[in-house]
């Protein structure tokens, strides 16, 4: 069915990919004989048979099908990726051991050159994301030229059901979505290469331009409301956060595009690109970005940031000898991580903007003189989409290296001095010791004398 050409299907067609739409979702891919799932129904085969089928102009129940099964097949597509990624890896890791063997034995052994490691500086394997790459390509530049009078966050567009430009514009939006649901469920290494992924070839940024100028008209004409008197359209918020339950009868009406823009647009700025998708923002005229911040704080950053404060919630066990609270002020929420530091309390605050995430989350230091810059963090946050717990345990180790690396005064054996919580800083130029300002005053003072207390040289 999904290589079906028509674009023109009877009630029975409709029918019968009604019930497969239904029925993809509950597909055993493992069931599938060895030889099939290595051969024509493999992973590969049946995604690039379904990106295919969502470029070609088709009737818009046929994309649907192949919208269900690049769904129903995300997460092994994933386990694919994550798989290949973990050979690649032990791979790396074993070239790096053999060539660390051969530089020992180098002296008189072959030339140059020789023994070099097959996997020194390889590049890593292609993921299930290549597959894609094609026809998202072609598929943006068609419906960026079915669009071309259309300027985003200025105007909106419905579409003629079954015309050309609402197959490409359903396929592109489909196809991108199918593919964010895929990065949704990525953990570890392999989001790091997603991001990557999206960065080359800015997927995001066509992701924004598009999805704005296929939203609903009414929704545009709150989010360009400077006025504030026009009411939030509450009830396409769930378009947002969940991708649409479109029947094979509403993938040919017209707000079937509209409905997947929504969750398009929600893929852009939340997903892999999101650092992408900020940039593009940036470079908005000024009303152009009123409205597309604006519809980041309605519809966005709310259920994004309590998605965030969910998850840290979760896998706060990962983080035993720190206290964790979230908290949330009006639209704008923070996270909170404080630690035990030679006993004081040290405390970093992750704020996020009510336009989150077109604003990227802050990360604040605590108002401590031992406690390491942030900017490093910040960086993190907004280009690799961190996660708070990983945040969180990047600058714990942070903090307890930086303390752990400083010196300690000789004269009260700690390093953060009882009183201001300052490290050592007065340094002794014969012996090279350092020492608090208020200790070594305390004890020129009690001996009378300006000597080092331990190589009695004098400062």
């Amino acid at each position: 069915m999904a290589e079906c050409e028509e674009r023109q299907l009877t009630s029975g067609h409709m029918t019968t990919l009604a019930a497969l739409v239904a029925a993809v979702p509950h597909l055993q891919w493992g069931c599938v004989a060895a030889v099939l799932r290595e051969g024509p129904l493999s992973l590969g085969a049946l995604a690039a048979a379904a990106a295919h089928a969502l470029l070609a102009p088709r009737h818009p129940a046929l994309k649907l099908l192949a919208f269900a099964l690049l769904n129903a097949l995300a997460e092994r597509r994933l386990l694919a990726d994550a798989e290949l990624l973990s050979q690649w890896s032990a791979k790396q890791e074993q070239g790096q051991e053999g060539e660390g063997d051969e530089e020992e034995g180098a002296d008189g052994a072959g030339g140059e050159g020789e023994g070099e490691s097959e996997t020194e500086g390889a590049a890593p394997p292609p993921l299930s994301l290549t597959i894609f790459e094609e026809p998202l390509q072609h598929l943006q530049e068609l419906a960026d030229a079915a669009l071309s009078g259309i300027s985003a966050c200025e105007e909106s567009c419905e579409l003629v059901p079954l015309s050309d430009s609402h197959l490409v514009a359903l396929g592109y939006l489909m196809l991108s979505v199918a593919v964010y649901e895929q990065c949704d469920l990525a953990r570890g290494d392999l989001v790091h290469h997603y991001i990557e992924h999206f960065r080359k070839h800015k997927y995001a940024d066509y992701l924004m331009s598009i999805s704005l100028r296929l939203l609903p008209a009414k929704m545009l004409e709150y989010a360009l409301d400077d006025t504030g008197s026009t009411p939030v359209p509450a009830e396409y918020a769930q378009h947002f956060v969940t991708t649409p339950n479109i029947t094979v009868e509403g993938a040919c009406v017209a707000s079937s595009a509209g409905a997947l823009a929504m969750r398009a647009l929600w893929a852009a700025v939340a997903g892999p690109g999101a650092s992408g998708a900020r940039g593009w923002w940036g470079a908005l005229g000024a009303r152009r970005a009123r409205a597309a911040r604006r519809l980041a704080q309605a519809f966005v950053a709310r259920p994004l940031t309590a998605r965030h404060f969910a998850h840290l919630q979760r896998r706060r066990h990962l983080l035993p000898d720190a206290q964790v609270a979230v908290a949330r002020s009006g639209p704008v929420g923070e996270a909170r991580c404080a630690i035990q530091v030679e006993e004081r309390t040290l405390e970093l605050c992750v704020v996020f903007s009510e336009a989150h995430p077109l604003v990227a989350p802050r990360a604040l230091p605590p108002a401590h003189p031992a406690a390491p810059e942030t900017h490093w963090l910040n960086v993190y946050l907004a280009y690799q989409n961190g996660s708070l717990v990983n945040a969180f345990k990047m600058w714990i180790r942070a903090v307890h290296a930086r303390i752990e690396s400083a010196p300690q005064c000789y004269i009260c054996y700690c390093r953060l001095h009882p009183a201001s919580g300052k490290l050592p800083t007065v340094l002794c130029h014969q012996c090279r010791n350092k020492y608090h300002p208020p200790c070594l005053r305390k004890w020129f003072a009690a001996s009378n004398k300006s000597n080092c207390p331990l190589c009695r040289s004098s400062f």
